[in-house]
């Protein structure tokens, strides 16, 4: 091998070297970024969800969320569907009311599933008053918590207590 093939080699190798270097940390910071939007995802959905239940304890709807209840529809449909949701929290076990609060947003956010019977009702709903199916669905999790939280064990007030045993 003569100087030059030597000298081509080196650089070849250094730029490799270089480029891998570089590919190792854009991967590092892309692991950072995704950590770092997994933690912005809750922060988010909680602001979008005091639009139409401000974060008190317990929230409850405002008036653009009473308004979302009374035309779209999904107060009909929680009415309707009140048995059935009702056993599926009650499948959950939930121990304390913020469970059982997390357990209802939880099976609301999933109603499409469980029925997929109401999913053109929640489209039309989401047109008539200009929302998303998630947000009529959120709204829709804070009445049927209303409705069924006695029949849980629960008091809206005692959010943050263990279920008696009575």
């Amino acid at each position: 091998m003569d100087i030059d093939t030597k000298i081509l080699t080196g650089v070849i190798v250094l730029l490799f070297s270089i480029i891998v270097y570089f590919t190792k940390k854009i991967f590092d910071n892309t692991d950072s970024i995704s950590k770092d939007i997994s933690d912005i995802k809750p922060k988010v959905e909680i602001l979008w969800q005091d639009k139409l239940a401000p974060a008190n304890s317990p929230r409850q709807l405002n008036e653009r969320g009473n308004d979302i209840l009374d035309k779209s529809g999904i107060k009909a449909i929680v009415d309707e569907k009140k048995p059935k949701l009702l056993d599926l929290v009650k499948a959950k076990e939930v121990k304390t009311p913020y469970d059982a609060e997390k357990a209802i947003k939880e099976i609301m956010k999933q109603l499409p599933l469980h029925c997929p019977d109401i999913v053109d009702k929640l489209k039309n709903g989401a047109f008539e008053t200009g929302s998303d199916i998630e947000s009529i669905l959120f709204v829709g999790s804070i009445y049927l918590r209303n409705q069924i939280f006695a029949d849980l064990g629960f008091s809206l007030t005692d959010l943050d207590k263990p279920k008696t045993d009575d």
